[in-house]
Formats: C-alpha cells, structure tokens, sequence
C-alpha cells in the first residue's frame, strides 16, 4: 500500500479545537478530497460524532458525550472509497470545563486555598474569567487556557503549579 496524495483526503483544519465531555456539540473539520455522497464516518476517542452533512472540503457532525478513560487522544476520519483521511496530528479533544458542575461532581467548583488534581487523561478546560487562588494545582492530563476573541480581557489564574 502506498501513500498518494492526489487522491488522499487532507485535513486542514477544524472550527474548533475543544469541545465538552457532555457531546452533543458540532464540530466542522476542514479539508481536501472529501466526498459528498460517499459515506463518512468520524470517531474521536473511539466515540462516534455523528455525521450532520458533508461536502468535498467540509465535515459536520455533533460529538458524543465521552466519560473519563485515561486514554491518549485520536481522531479518526474514514470516508468510503477513499479511505482513512489523512490528520497530519490534529487532534480534537473532549475537555471538562471548569464551569461545569459536573467537573467537580456536582459539587462546588475549588474554592481559595485549596488543591487541584488534573490526572492523566483529563483534558481541563479553565472557561471563566477569575479562578480561586489555589494552595496548589497538580497537572498530569492538560490544563487549557482558551485564546479569548477579545484582547483586552484576562484571564486570572493563581496557584503553585506541580506538572508531572
């Protein structure tokens, strides 16, 4: 087998890097040589996102909710006929947001002075403008401090960071 890339789909991009653990969220990936009336199918994490709509540079489709595994992430693209599409690295990944009750269980989000664990396989997303400050925060998974649209805003963290 080998590799052309006059007939390999392409990924070039994605309308956005991130979306919640929740699902049900759309996600567009961007590219060349997809196919509008082949079928697509698209897995991220070995979740199915289902597929809303295609066309020959376009993919849409709404995620599924995703529980925690401590797993590396991957983005799969298979298009019938053509085969997998090539991803170049890009990676789609499900995060849980800071905001999100469900991150902390239901519980109220880390208060000032206390700790944060991020285990390996946990992709946290800090969604909001000011965050406690932190005795100390423990990162083995990722923690991801969103580009914000406007300049002039900041987004306020403060702890000791231990990164394993």
């Amino acid at each position: 087998m080998t590799f052309d890339s006059n007939v390999t789909p392409v990924l070039t991009g994605m309308s956005t890097r991130f979306g919640s653990v929740l699902g049900n969220e759309v996600v567009e990936f961007y590219g060349t040589g997809f196919s509008v009336s082949a079928t697509t199918t698209v897995f991220i994490d070995n979740r199915e996102c289902v597929v809303d709509s295609t066309t020959e540079d376009t993919i849409t489709c709404t995620t599924s909710d995703k529980p925690y595994v401590a797993d590396t992430p991957k983005l799969e693209i298979y298009i019938d006929g053509y085969g997998l599409v090539a991803t170049k690295g890009r990676i789609f990944l499900y995060t849980s947001r800071w905001s999100d009750a469900q991150t902390w269980g239901y519980d109220l989000a880390p208060q000032d002075g206390e700790a944060v664990n991020i285990p390996k396989g946990l992709h946290l997303l800090f969604d909001i403008d000011v965050g406690p400050k932190l005795s100390f925060v423990n990162v083995e998974g990722s923690l991801i401090f969103p580009p914000d649209a406007d300049p002039n805003h900041l987004r306020t963290f403060d702890a000791h960071f231990i990164l394993v």
